[in-house]
């Protein structure tokens, strides 16, 4: 960790900010859904090894349909947008948790419009009035270096952690249950975890972004006053200013022995501004999917390329060479050798299964 003395002189505003997930449930009357039909499919699903999922329709869109539920939910509907969760006998029966990329390209108003316009297709009533379970908001920073740990934080959080990757820093954690507030490099976790590349268009930036994000679930919801969509329109800001000041803050050190007095990091001043403001995403039209497509293309051959150096080795080994295999030589062999695996039908079959689950967003 660096010292941040200049740190006001070269750190770039906010990039992003906004909604990242969404978890509602929907009490809703629902005499239209053929539950029979759905158990039928799904253990016709769990017996095809080779399918992770059943297109099936339902209120008159396609869904894909996986072979397993939850422990609350019999029923697991993924769109490209959105999961949907479906129970005959639970109490909501319906949770839908709307995904990021939705969110963030499409706008919460739209995505949730589009599930709710979907229920009233099936011809239900409903029982009370939908509520959030969970919502993650996010502010997404430019770091250029990073100069803080975990002692430059101060929370009211009880429990906390530090997570590394091959000894560099990649998150800071507070809290759990109602309220966890997270720091980390978001750039490591898409490239790890999410390849969520399509947000690199929204940042215009490939490296050193930080998150910071708020997970807060239905207690802490309910006590800032927040049920509906309205509420979190109406309140959300006034639960986003009390959780960066008084719950989770990241400072910058000096001689002060009460920690809670040092001055804020400029990336919390950046932060409270920003919520103070409640601004817009507005970057919505920068993404281009074509682009998220290129780079998941460069990182796919990147592989296929290491995957050759190791065949080359192998090939060498195998044959008693002394002199490394050329790539052209590499591939050519690597061709023959396919042949044993290669069969065209069912290559066909499953690019086309594969390419059907990207559009539900498998």
């Amino acid at each position: 960790m660096k010292s941040t003395q200049g740190i006001e002189a070269h750190f770039d505003p906010l990039l992003l900010s906004g909604i990242d997930s969404l978890y509602m449930s929907y009490y809703i009357n629902l005499p239209q859904i053929d539950w029979e039909e759905l158990h039928f499919q799904k253990e016709r699903l769990k017996a095809d090894r080779q399918s992770n999922y059943a297109p099936v329709q339902i209120g008159g869109r396609t869904f894909a349909l996986l072979p397993a539920g939850t422990r609350q939910y019999t029923f697991q509907l993924q769109h490209a947008d959105y999961r949907i969760l479906l129970s005959e006998n639970n109490i909501p029966n319906i949770q839908v948790q709307y995904a990021s990329k939705g969110l963030w390209l499409r706008g919460l108003d739209a995505v949730t419009a589009e599930v709710e316009s979907w229920i009233k297709s099936l011809e239900g009533y409903p029982l009370r009035p939908a509520s959030i379970t969970r919502i993650d908001f996010a502010y997404d920073f430019h770091v250029p270096e990073v100069d803080f740990s975990i002692d430059h934080f101060v929370s009211r959080a009880s429990k906390d952690s530090v997570w590394r990757n091959r000894g560099s820093v990649e998150t800071f954690s507070f809290g759990k249950g109602d309220i966890v507030v997270r720091v980390y490099d978001k750039v490591a976790e898409i490239e790890q975890q999410s390849q969520k590349y399509w947000l690199y268009d929204l940042w215009g930036k490939r490296e050193n972004v930080w998150r910071v994000e708020f997970q807060v679930r239905t207690e802490r919801l309910k006590k800032a006053g927040i049920i509906t969509l309205q509420d979190l329109k109406e309140f959300g800001a006034d639960l986003l200013r009390e959780l960066s000041t008084s719950h989770t803050s990241l400072r910058v050190p000096n001689t002060d022995s009460n920690r809670s007095r040092w001055p804020l990091h400029p990336i919390w001043q950046s932060l409270t501004e920003h919520i103070d403001a409640q601004p817009q995403t507005g970057l919505i039209a920068a993404y281009r999917p074509e682009n998220g497509i290129d780079y998941k293309i460069y990182k796919q051959m990147q592989s296929v390329y290491g995957t050759f150096k190791g065949l080359a080795v192998t090939f060498a080994l195998a044959e008693g060479r002394s002199e490394p295999f050329s790539l052209e030589e590499t591939m050519d062999k690597a061709f023959v050798s396919m042949d044993a695996f290669h069969q065209p039908h069912l290559w066909d079959q499953d690019i086309a299964k594969r390419m059907a689950a990207k559009g539900f967003g498998l």
